[in-house]
């Protein structure tokens, strides 16, 4: 119910953020990404390292059989400059201004989880939002 000029002025960033499931460090076994896998990073723009191995969940009495223990978080930070500004005072549809964003750098939560894939925190099926 804010006009534009008010959030365009005053709004300096945007952050969401999200939860996944931690692999446990005590299990977790090391394997080569699927083509199915592979093809989740590609489209979202993350990319996948020549012979880039990921982790999956096992399973063991520290975590009770689940493969995960915790936590992780995914992020994406929005920081509003000047061009944002101008396009929230003249369309403020997600769209545009996440094209923007974008184009200036900002990393979405997807590609965020999968980089978390590549350091061994969680799974590209937690990423997507399903469970193993």
């Amino acid at each position: 119910g804010l006009p534009r000029f008010v959030v365009a002025n005053t709004m300096k960033a945007v952050l969401a953020q999200r939860l996944a499931r931690r692999l446990c460090k005590d299990c977790k076994i090391e394997d080569a990404p699927t083509p199915a896998e592979v093809a989740v990073f590609e489209a979202n723009g993350v990319k996948v390292p020549n012979g880039a191995k990921i982790f999956r969940a096992k399973g063991c009495e520290l975590c009770k059989g689940s493969g995960y223990k915790g936590r992780c978080g995914m992020h994406e930070l929005l920081i509003l400059n000047d061009e944002i500004r101008l396009q929230l005072l003249k369309d403020p549809s997600a769209i545009p201004v996440k094209e923007i964003a974008m184009r200036n750098g900002m990393r979405t939560i997807a590609q965020d989880g999968l980089e978390k894939v590549l350091l061994g925190f969680t799974t590209v099926k937690e990423v997507l939002g399903g469970a193993d």
